[in-house]
């Protein structure tokens, strides 16, 4: 296993950084785990890159050696005058001093003249959950796939199948098909965090919902009633949160095929689909 951690701890003494657990700076420094990004990737040339938290561009280097382009988005201020000093003259890059989260969608598409761009990058933990939500699920332009290093947890529940799916999972499995590639142990990263991470990748990324769902804002509040009391019986959920007996309730799950006793992560998304038309 071959690690570039003292490199690391000498660019960040060198540049100032110290690394905020706030902003989830674990830095990359396996190169065998980046190895094994690069290789899934399976990035060529014609390829335009979205990189979000460069860091001090282990990635950003291999995603230059492969993609037409690459745009990295970097929100501490010192890593950012690291990237522009080591990789400014660069034609193919394009570095982006923000906050990932603030910038529209459609803004970040401009960014690749509205063409088809990929992700490709290692997220912070504290905001997986809302950048998956922001490129998959939320309205606007879209990525092609992403393939990100992620909190190990959260890569297992997007992934989920009923029986452990959750409103994330589902959120994205709505538009998109994801998949762990590879679990990564915490000693690849400095500082090391508390928690494994996984290499996930979420593609075949849709503009609309691949399940035939007319009304997306009563399916989304029919599964937030669903998921309000996960422990207990959707039947008890669906009762208190639209007025109805739980008995009806009950009747209803049945008609469906299903148990009276079933719980909200125990349905499948064309059951969640069903259970919206009946209703």
């Amino acid at each position: 296993m071959r690690k570039a951690i003292e490199d690391i701890k000498r660019l960040a003494k060198e540049v100032g950084v110290k690394a905020s657990a706030q902003r989830g700076q674990n830095f990359l420094i396996d190169y065998d785990v980046l190895e094994d990004i690069v290789s899934a990737s399976k990035i060529n040339p014609t390829d335009r890159v979205l990189e979000v938290g460069p860091g001090f561009g282990m990635l950003t280097q291999r995603l230059l050696e492969y993609a037409g382009s690459v745009v990295s988005i970097e929100l501490d201020e010192e890593l950012f005058r690291y990237m522009e000093k080591k990789y400014g003259a660069n034609e193919k890059l394009t570095l982006v001093r923000n906050d990932v989260m603030k910038i529209p969608n459609v803004e970040i598409a401009s960014l690749f003249n509205s063409q088809d761009y990929r992700v490709v990058a290692n997220i912070p933990y504290q905001i997986t959950g809302k950048i998956v939500k922001k490129f998959v699920s939320d309205t606007g332009p879209k990525p092609k796939d992403m393939l990100m290093l992620v909190q190990k947890e959260v890569a297992e529940r997007i992934c989920a199948q009923p029986g452990k799916l959750s409103l994330l999972g589902i959120s994205v499995q709505l538009y998109a098909k994801p998949e762990i590639v590879r679990k990564v142990q915490r000693t690849a990263f400095w500082p090391e965090p508390r928690v494994d991470s996984t290499l996930l990748y979420i593609g075949n990324i849709q503009e609309k919902s691949t399940y035939p769902i007319q009304d997306m804002e009563g399916f989304w509040r029919l599964l937030r009633i669903g998921f309000s009391s996960p422990r207990k019986k959707l039947s008890h959920n669906l009762a208190s949160g639209i007025d109805i007996q739980q008995r009806d309730a009950e009747e209803l799950l049945k008609d469906l095929g299903l148990s009276e006793k079933v719980r909200a992560q125990e349905l499948s998304i064309d059951d969640w689909v069903g259970l919206s038309r009946a209703l």
